[in-house]
């Protein structure tokens, strides 16, 4: 299949890793000094995807919903790299598997793009061999039932000659007869599974699916059901309901477990193709088969105009309700707009309810407008090192008192913003509800030369005393909602 593979491949990749090392975390909202990074080590944009994240390089939440505890991935922003061709039209791929061909994108040129990138970005920083084996080995999971001629060394090695079984391997279910998929779509299944397997909010999304990614984050509004669905390594979904939409007046709950869509198993199907059959008509009724502490219920949600706004405030009974719904580019000035019309010192209520995060620029600035100066708000550990945090806001609104409700669908952004006011600011903070969802890291996605998006784990994220909540969820501080 590939003329000279492993040699190829082998010189192709050991690069020394400063070729495609990192730029430091630019924000704007860093208090901390950054490192200007040198025009060669920042690739250019190219997608309207890439385009409009540019300013920031790193968030805890983008493209698609967080998964739950046992795996997952996220969402972050873009980190693109220079391509010349546009992405293949979401015909080529969708509703069914199929082609995926880029000019000069071959399932080779892929492989060694990603790994150059995980090698590179990766908090975990596997070694090449520990790559190809990792795919070799989610390929057999795949396919081995169906093409076990395909793996016929075992166990595989764990040498440079595992490059030459997974040429093998590519090369055979390829060429199979009557064979659905070819060698490149072969390829970005084993690393689409790989990257799932070793980042618990890490994927890998082929041209195609983001062409279709792209189109959905360029509308502001849509109608369907108000739902955000991950899809866990073993293809089963989770469905996440924002908060006051279809869904959720519907019935249902954060962490439901999404089985069937107007009576059709989803098991199959990737997230894009689901949240696609999710879609339709305004005031069309979905059926929905949910799963839920083990036992199968169905719920018909009707369909509606979806227009999620970042915040919602209304006043009740001389006390204002903030609700934020998702940490993103206009979070930080609709608060600060609100604050600046009210009086200090009044009762607060902070609804973070089934909010999955967003940005993590917007999570520290909203954090800012209630913290004093040179208060703490984050630290982000990476493996080159760390970076801090602080408030640089000299008059912060001071409440009387402020009650936070949160969730199990509270995540990331919104974690990082409970921390920060529970540990550092100056008036009581209450937390009411159950615990938290977990999710203590931030990802960085990039457009390889292929056309796919790859998202990796980059940092991982701590409040203040670095307190984390990636492994234990932050609980309630006043218990129970009454």
């Amino acid at each position: 299949m590939f003329p000279a593979f492993v040699a190829l491949l082998l010189v192709l990749l050991r690069i020394p890793s400063e070729a495609v090392s990192p730029a430091k975390n630019s924000s704007k909202n860093a208090s901390s000094p950054t490192s200007t990074p040198s025009p060669a080590a920042v690739p250019a944009p190219v997608s309207t995807l890439a385009a409009e994240s540019q300013s920031d390089i790193r968030s805890v939440e983008g493209i698609g919903p967080i998964a739950p505890p046992l795996s997952g991935r996220p969402d972050p922003s873009i980190f693109a790299t220079p391509t010349t061709t546009p992405p293949v039209p979401a015909s080529r791929l969708f509703p069914n598997p199929g082609p995926d061909l880029r000019p000069g994108g071959d399932a080779v040129e892929l492989l060694i793009d990603v790994i150059r990138h995980l090698k590179s970005y990766s908090m975990i920083k596997p070694r090449e061999t520990e790559i190809g084996l990792g795919i070799l080995e989610q390929l057999h999971r795949i396919y081995g039932n169906d093409h076990p001629d395909a793996f016929p060394k075992r166990p595989f090695p764990t040498d440079d000659s595992v490059f030459d079984l997974l040429d093998m391997a590519i090369e055979r279910i390829g060429a199979a007869p009557g064979a659905a998929e070819n060698e490149r779509r072969v390829m970005e299944r084993g690393i689409a599974a790989y990257v799932r397997h070793i980042d618990r909010f890490g994927s890998y999304h082929s041209a195609s699916a983001l062409h279709l990614l792209e189109e959905n984050e360029k509308r502001r509004g849509y109608t369907g059901t108000g739902l955000t669905v991950e899809e866990l390594p073993d293809g089963t979904f989770v469905v996440y309901p924002l908060a006051g939409e279809a869904a959720d007046l519907a019935g249902v709950l954060a962490g439901d477990y999404l089985e069937q869509i107007d009576n059709q198993p989803i098991l199959g199907m990737n997230r894009i193709e689901v949240q696609n059959r999710l879609r339709g008509p305004a005031t069309s009724v979905v059926k929905l088969g949910i799963l839920r502490g083990g036992k199968p219920i169905e719920i018909a949600v009707r369909r509606e105009i979806i227009r999620p706004s970042s915040v919602e405030i209304r006043e009740e009974a001389e006390m204002f309700h903030l609700r934020i719904r998702k940490f993103d580019s206009t979070t930080v000035e609709e608060i600060r707009s609100f604050l600046l019309r009210i009086e200090p010192g009044l009762y607060l209520t902070l609804d973070l309810r089934s909010c999955i995060g967003g940005e993590f620029d917007a999570g520290i600035g909203v954090a800012k407008l209630f913290l004093p100066r040179d208060a703490e708000i984050a630290f982000l550990a990476t493996s080159s090192g760390e970076e801090a945090f602080k408030s640089d806001n000299p008059e912060p609104y001071k409440a009387k008192k402020m009650t936070i409700f949160q969730d199990g669908g509270t995540a990331s952004a919104a974690e990082l913003l409970i921390a920060a006011l529970r540990e550092s600011a100056p008036f009581p903070v209450v937390t009411k509800g159950s615990p938290t969802f977990g999710k203590g890291s931030t990802q960085r996605r990039f457009v390889l030369k292929s056309g796919g998006l790859l998202t990796i784990s980059d940092a991982k994220m701590y409040g203040p005393g670095h307190v984390s909540w990636e492994t234990q969820p932050l609980e309630p501080t006043d218990g129970a909602i009454r």
